[in-house]
């Protein structure tokens, strides 16, 4: 945990008249009020000075970013199986649309530039949120507050995210190999290429986002 130390300032003569002897009361804003609710406040009055000022620590617990470990590979599994879900139907609608007789040349026309742009768009989506996620994640490990001894669980924790990435990508495999997705999923690029390689990706992001933990923590130590 990190202590951080909020000063609030007031100008000695308002003071005075506001509380006219009274040596506690301060008229406080709400955020303010709420923040005193649960922090311990100790005054100083400085005589030298025209300020009152009120310090008081607010103490902070973050678990850094180590769970993004585990929740990066999870939504890129589940983001996965929508796109391919998603475009097994359209696929289907395809077929019945172009079968239709009774459904104008046109419409037929939309239907199928739909789908054939529906594989190059969400295919370039799912690496732009691939990017995404691991940019936000490394900036997460340096901007938040992490305790120390998350260092100390971070290596067993590596290695159980790189599993767990590991059998994930076995269960998408599977998923994907099953007839009614076998044929969508060849179609794309991005998404196969990335769970053929998952654990090489996840090895990058965790190591990345462990360097910007550490780096993190070092400074708070420092």
């Amino acid at each position: 945990m990190r202590d951080k130390t909020i000063r609030v300032s007031l100008e000695f003569d308002d003071w005075l008249e506001q509380n006219k002897g009274c040596k506690t009361k301060v008229a406080l804003t709400d955020d303010l009020a709420k923040a005193l609710k649960t922090a311990d406040v100790v005054p100083v009055l400085k005589k030298k000075t025209p300020l009152i000022d009120f310090d008081f620590r607010i103490t902070k617990s973050r678990k850094g970013s180590i769970n993004d470990w585990f929740v990066i590979p999870v939504i890129l599994f589940v983001f996965a199986l929508i796109i391919l879900v998603g475009y097994k139907l359209m696929t289907d609608l395809n077929t019945e649309f172009q079968a239709n007789p009774d459904l104008a040349t046109e419409s037929k026309t939309i239907m199928q530039d739909n789908k054939n742009a529906y594989v190059n768009v969400f295919d370039k989506s799912y690496l732009v949120v691939i990017i995404f996620l691991i940019i936000a994640s490394i900036i997460g490990a340096i901007v938040i507050d992490t305790h120390p001894v998350i260092v100390a669980v971070a290596l067993p924790l590596l290695v159980i995210a790189l599993l767990f990435s590991a059998i994930l990508g076995n269960t998408f495999a599977s998923i994907i190999e099953a007839e009614d997705l076998a044929v969508v999923g060849s179609e794309f690029v991005v998404i196969p290429y990335v769970w053929n390689h998952i654990v090489q990706i996840m090895l990058f992001a965790i190591t990345a986002i462990a360097i910007g933990l550490f780096a993190k923590v070092r400074a708070w130590l420092g």
